[in-house]
């Protein structure tokens, strides 16, 4: 029960809120996870940590473990306590994390077990309103429609709600956006929880093992195409059972390559 009352997401129920305060926003998403298989979707939920004119972006899994971890209790706690709860935590989704502002964009995501962040200047997403609107959860909201990164979006968002952002690296609207599709219908976010922030949590986003993004990119690149080599494989004629059927560890790490090159990417470009 203690641990529960650290924890600060405060979900409030899609209350009316107006006044400008460290916000909470809880999206659930729906990923399409290749390309060439419309029937695997990765399923969960995102928090945006909204402050001024300033966002973090992160798995729901993630923010908790990072709000837990930074609490008085859990570092009085002694190794095994700490381990034994660690050990009992959903584990994330995905494990990047996105930084906003009105200007620029800081990601980060581990590449085997070390972090590293790019910046990059915050994208034009050149969105269209139409003047259609709908009522979702008690807020009229408005479509727009916009491009990124090789794909085409329809968001609706709400003037109701005086941030600009969304899941991601989706922003620059005015209002919040409370759903967001990719034309393919492969990438879906939807606001799920809306609140304002307790307790003194903010989600520390570290400049650590800053590249620049064609760095990061092959970076990435290199080790899932190499993930034999990453993980010391010394046993390629070995047998396994991966995915249903029995393969060498040659022909697992080969599957694990095309994999990686028909992931959905929510940045084709």
């Amino acid at each position: 029960m203690r641990l529960l009352m650290v924890l600060v997401l405060g979900y409030l129920s899609l209350l009316k809120l107006s006044i400008r305060k460290d916000y909470v926003i809880i999206y659930s998403y729906a990923l399409q996870e290749f390309e060439s298989r419309s029937n695997l979707v990765r399923k969960g939920e995102a928090i945006l940590v909204s402050y001024g004119e300033s966002s973090i972006f992160m798995d729901r899994a993630l923010y908790t473990y990072d709000s837990i971890k930074s609490t008085e209790y859990y570092r009085n706690l002694g190794r095994e306590e700490k381990t034994r709860i660690l050990l009992s935590m959903e584990s994330p989704a995905f494990r990047y994390s996105i930084f906003k502002n009105s200007e620029i964009v800081k990601y980060q995501e581990p590449i085997n077990g070390t972090a590293f962040m790019y910046e990059e200047p915050l994208p034009d997403m050149n969105w269209k309103i139409p003047g259609d609107t709908l009522t979702i959860s008690g807020y009229v909201c408005q479509k727009a429609l916009g491009e990124f990164a090789g794909r085409s979006y329809e968001a609706w968002f709400s003037p109701e709600i005086p941030v600009s952002d969304g899941p991601y690296k989706f922003g620059g609207l005015p209002g919040l956006i409370f759903r967001l599709a990719d034309t393919e219908g492969k990438i879906k976010f939807s606001l799920k929880g809306l609140g304002y922030k307790t307790g003194d949590y903010r989600p520390v986003f570290p400049d650590k093992n800053k590249v620049t993004r064609k760095e990061f990119q092959k970076r990435m690149d290199h080790y899932y195409m190499n993930r034999a080599e990453y993980r010391q494989n010394t046993g390629a004629t070995r047998r396994i059972i991966a995915n249903g059927k029995e393969e060498t560890m040659a022909e697992f790490y080969e599957g694990l390559k095309k994999e990686y090159l028909d992931w959905v990417r929510i940045e084709k470009e």
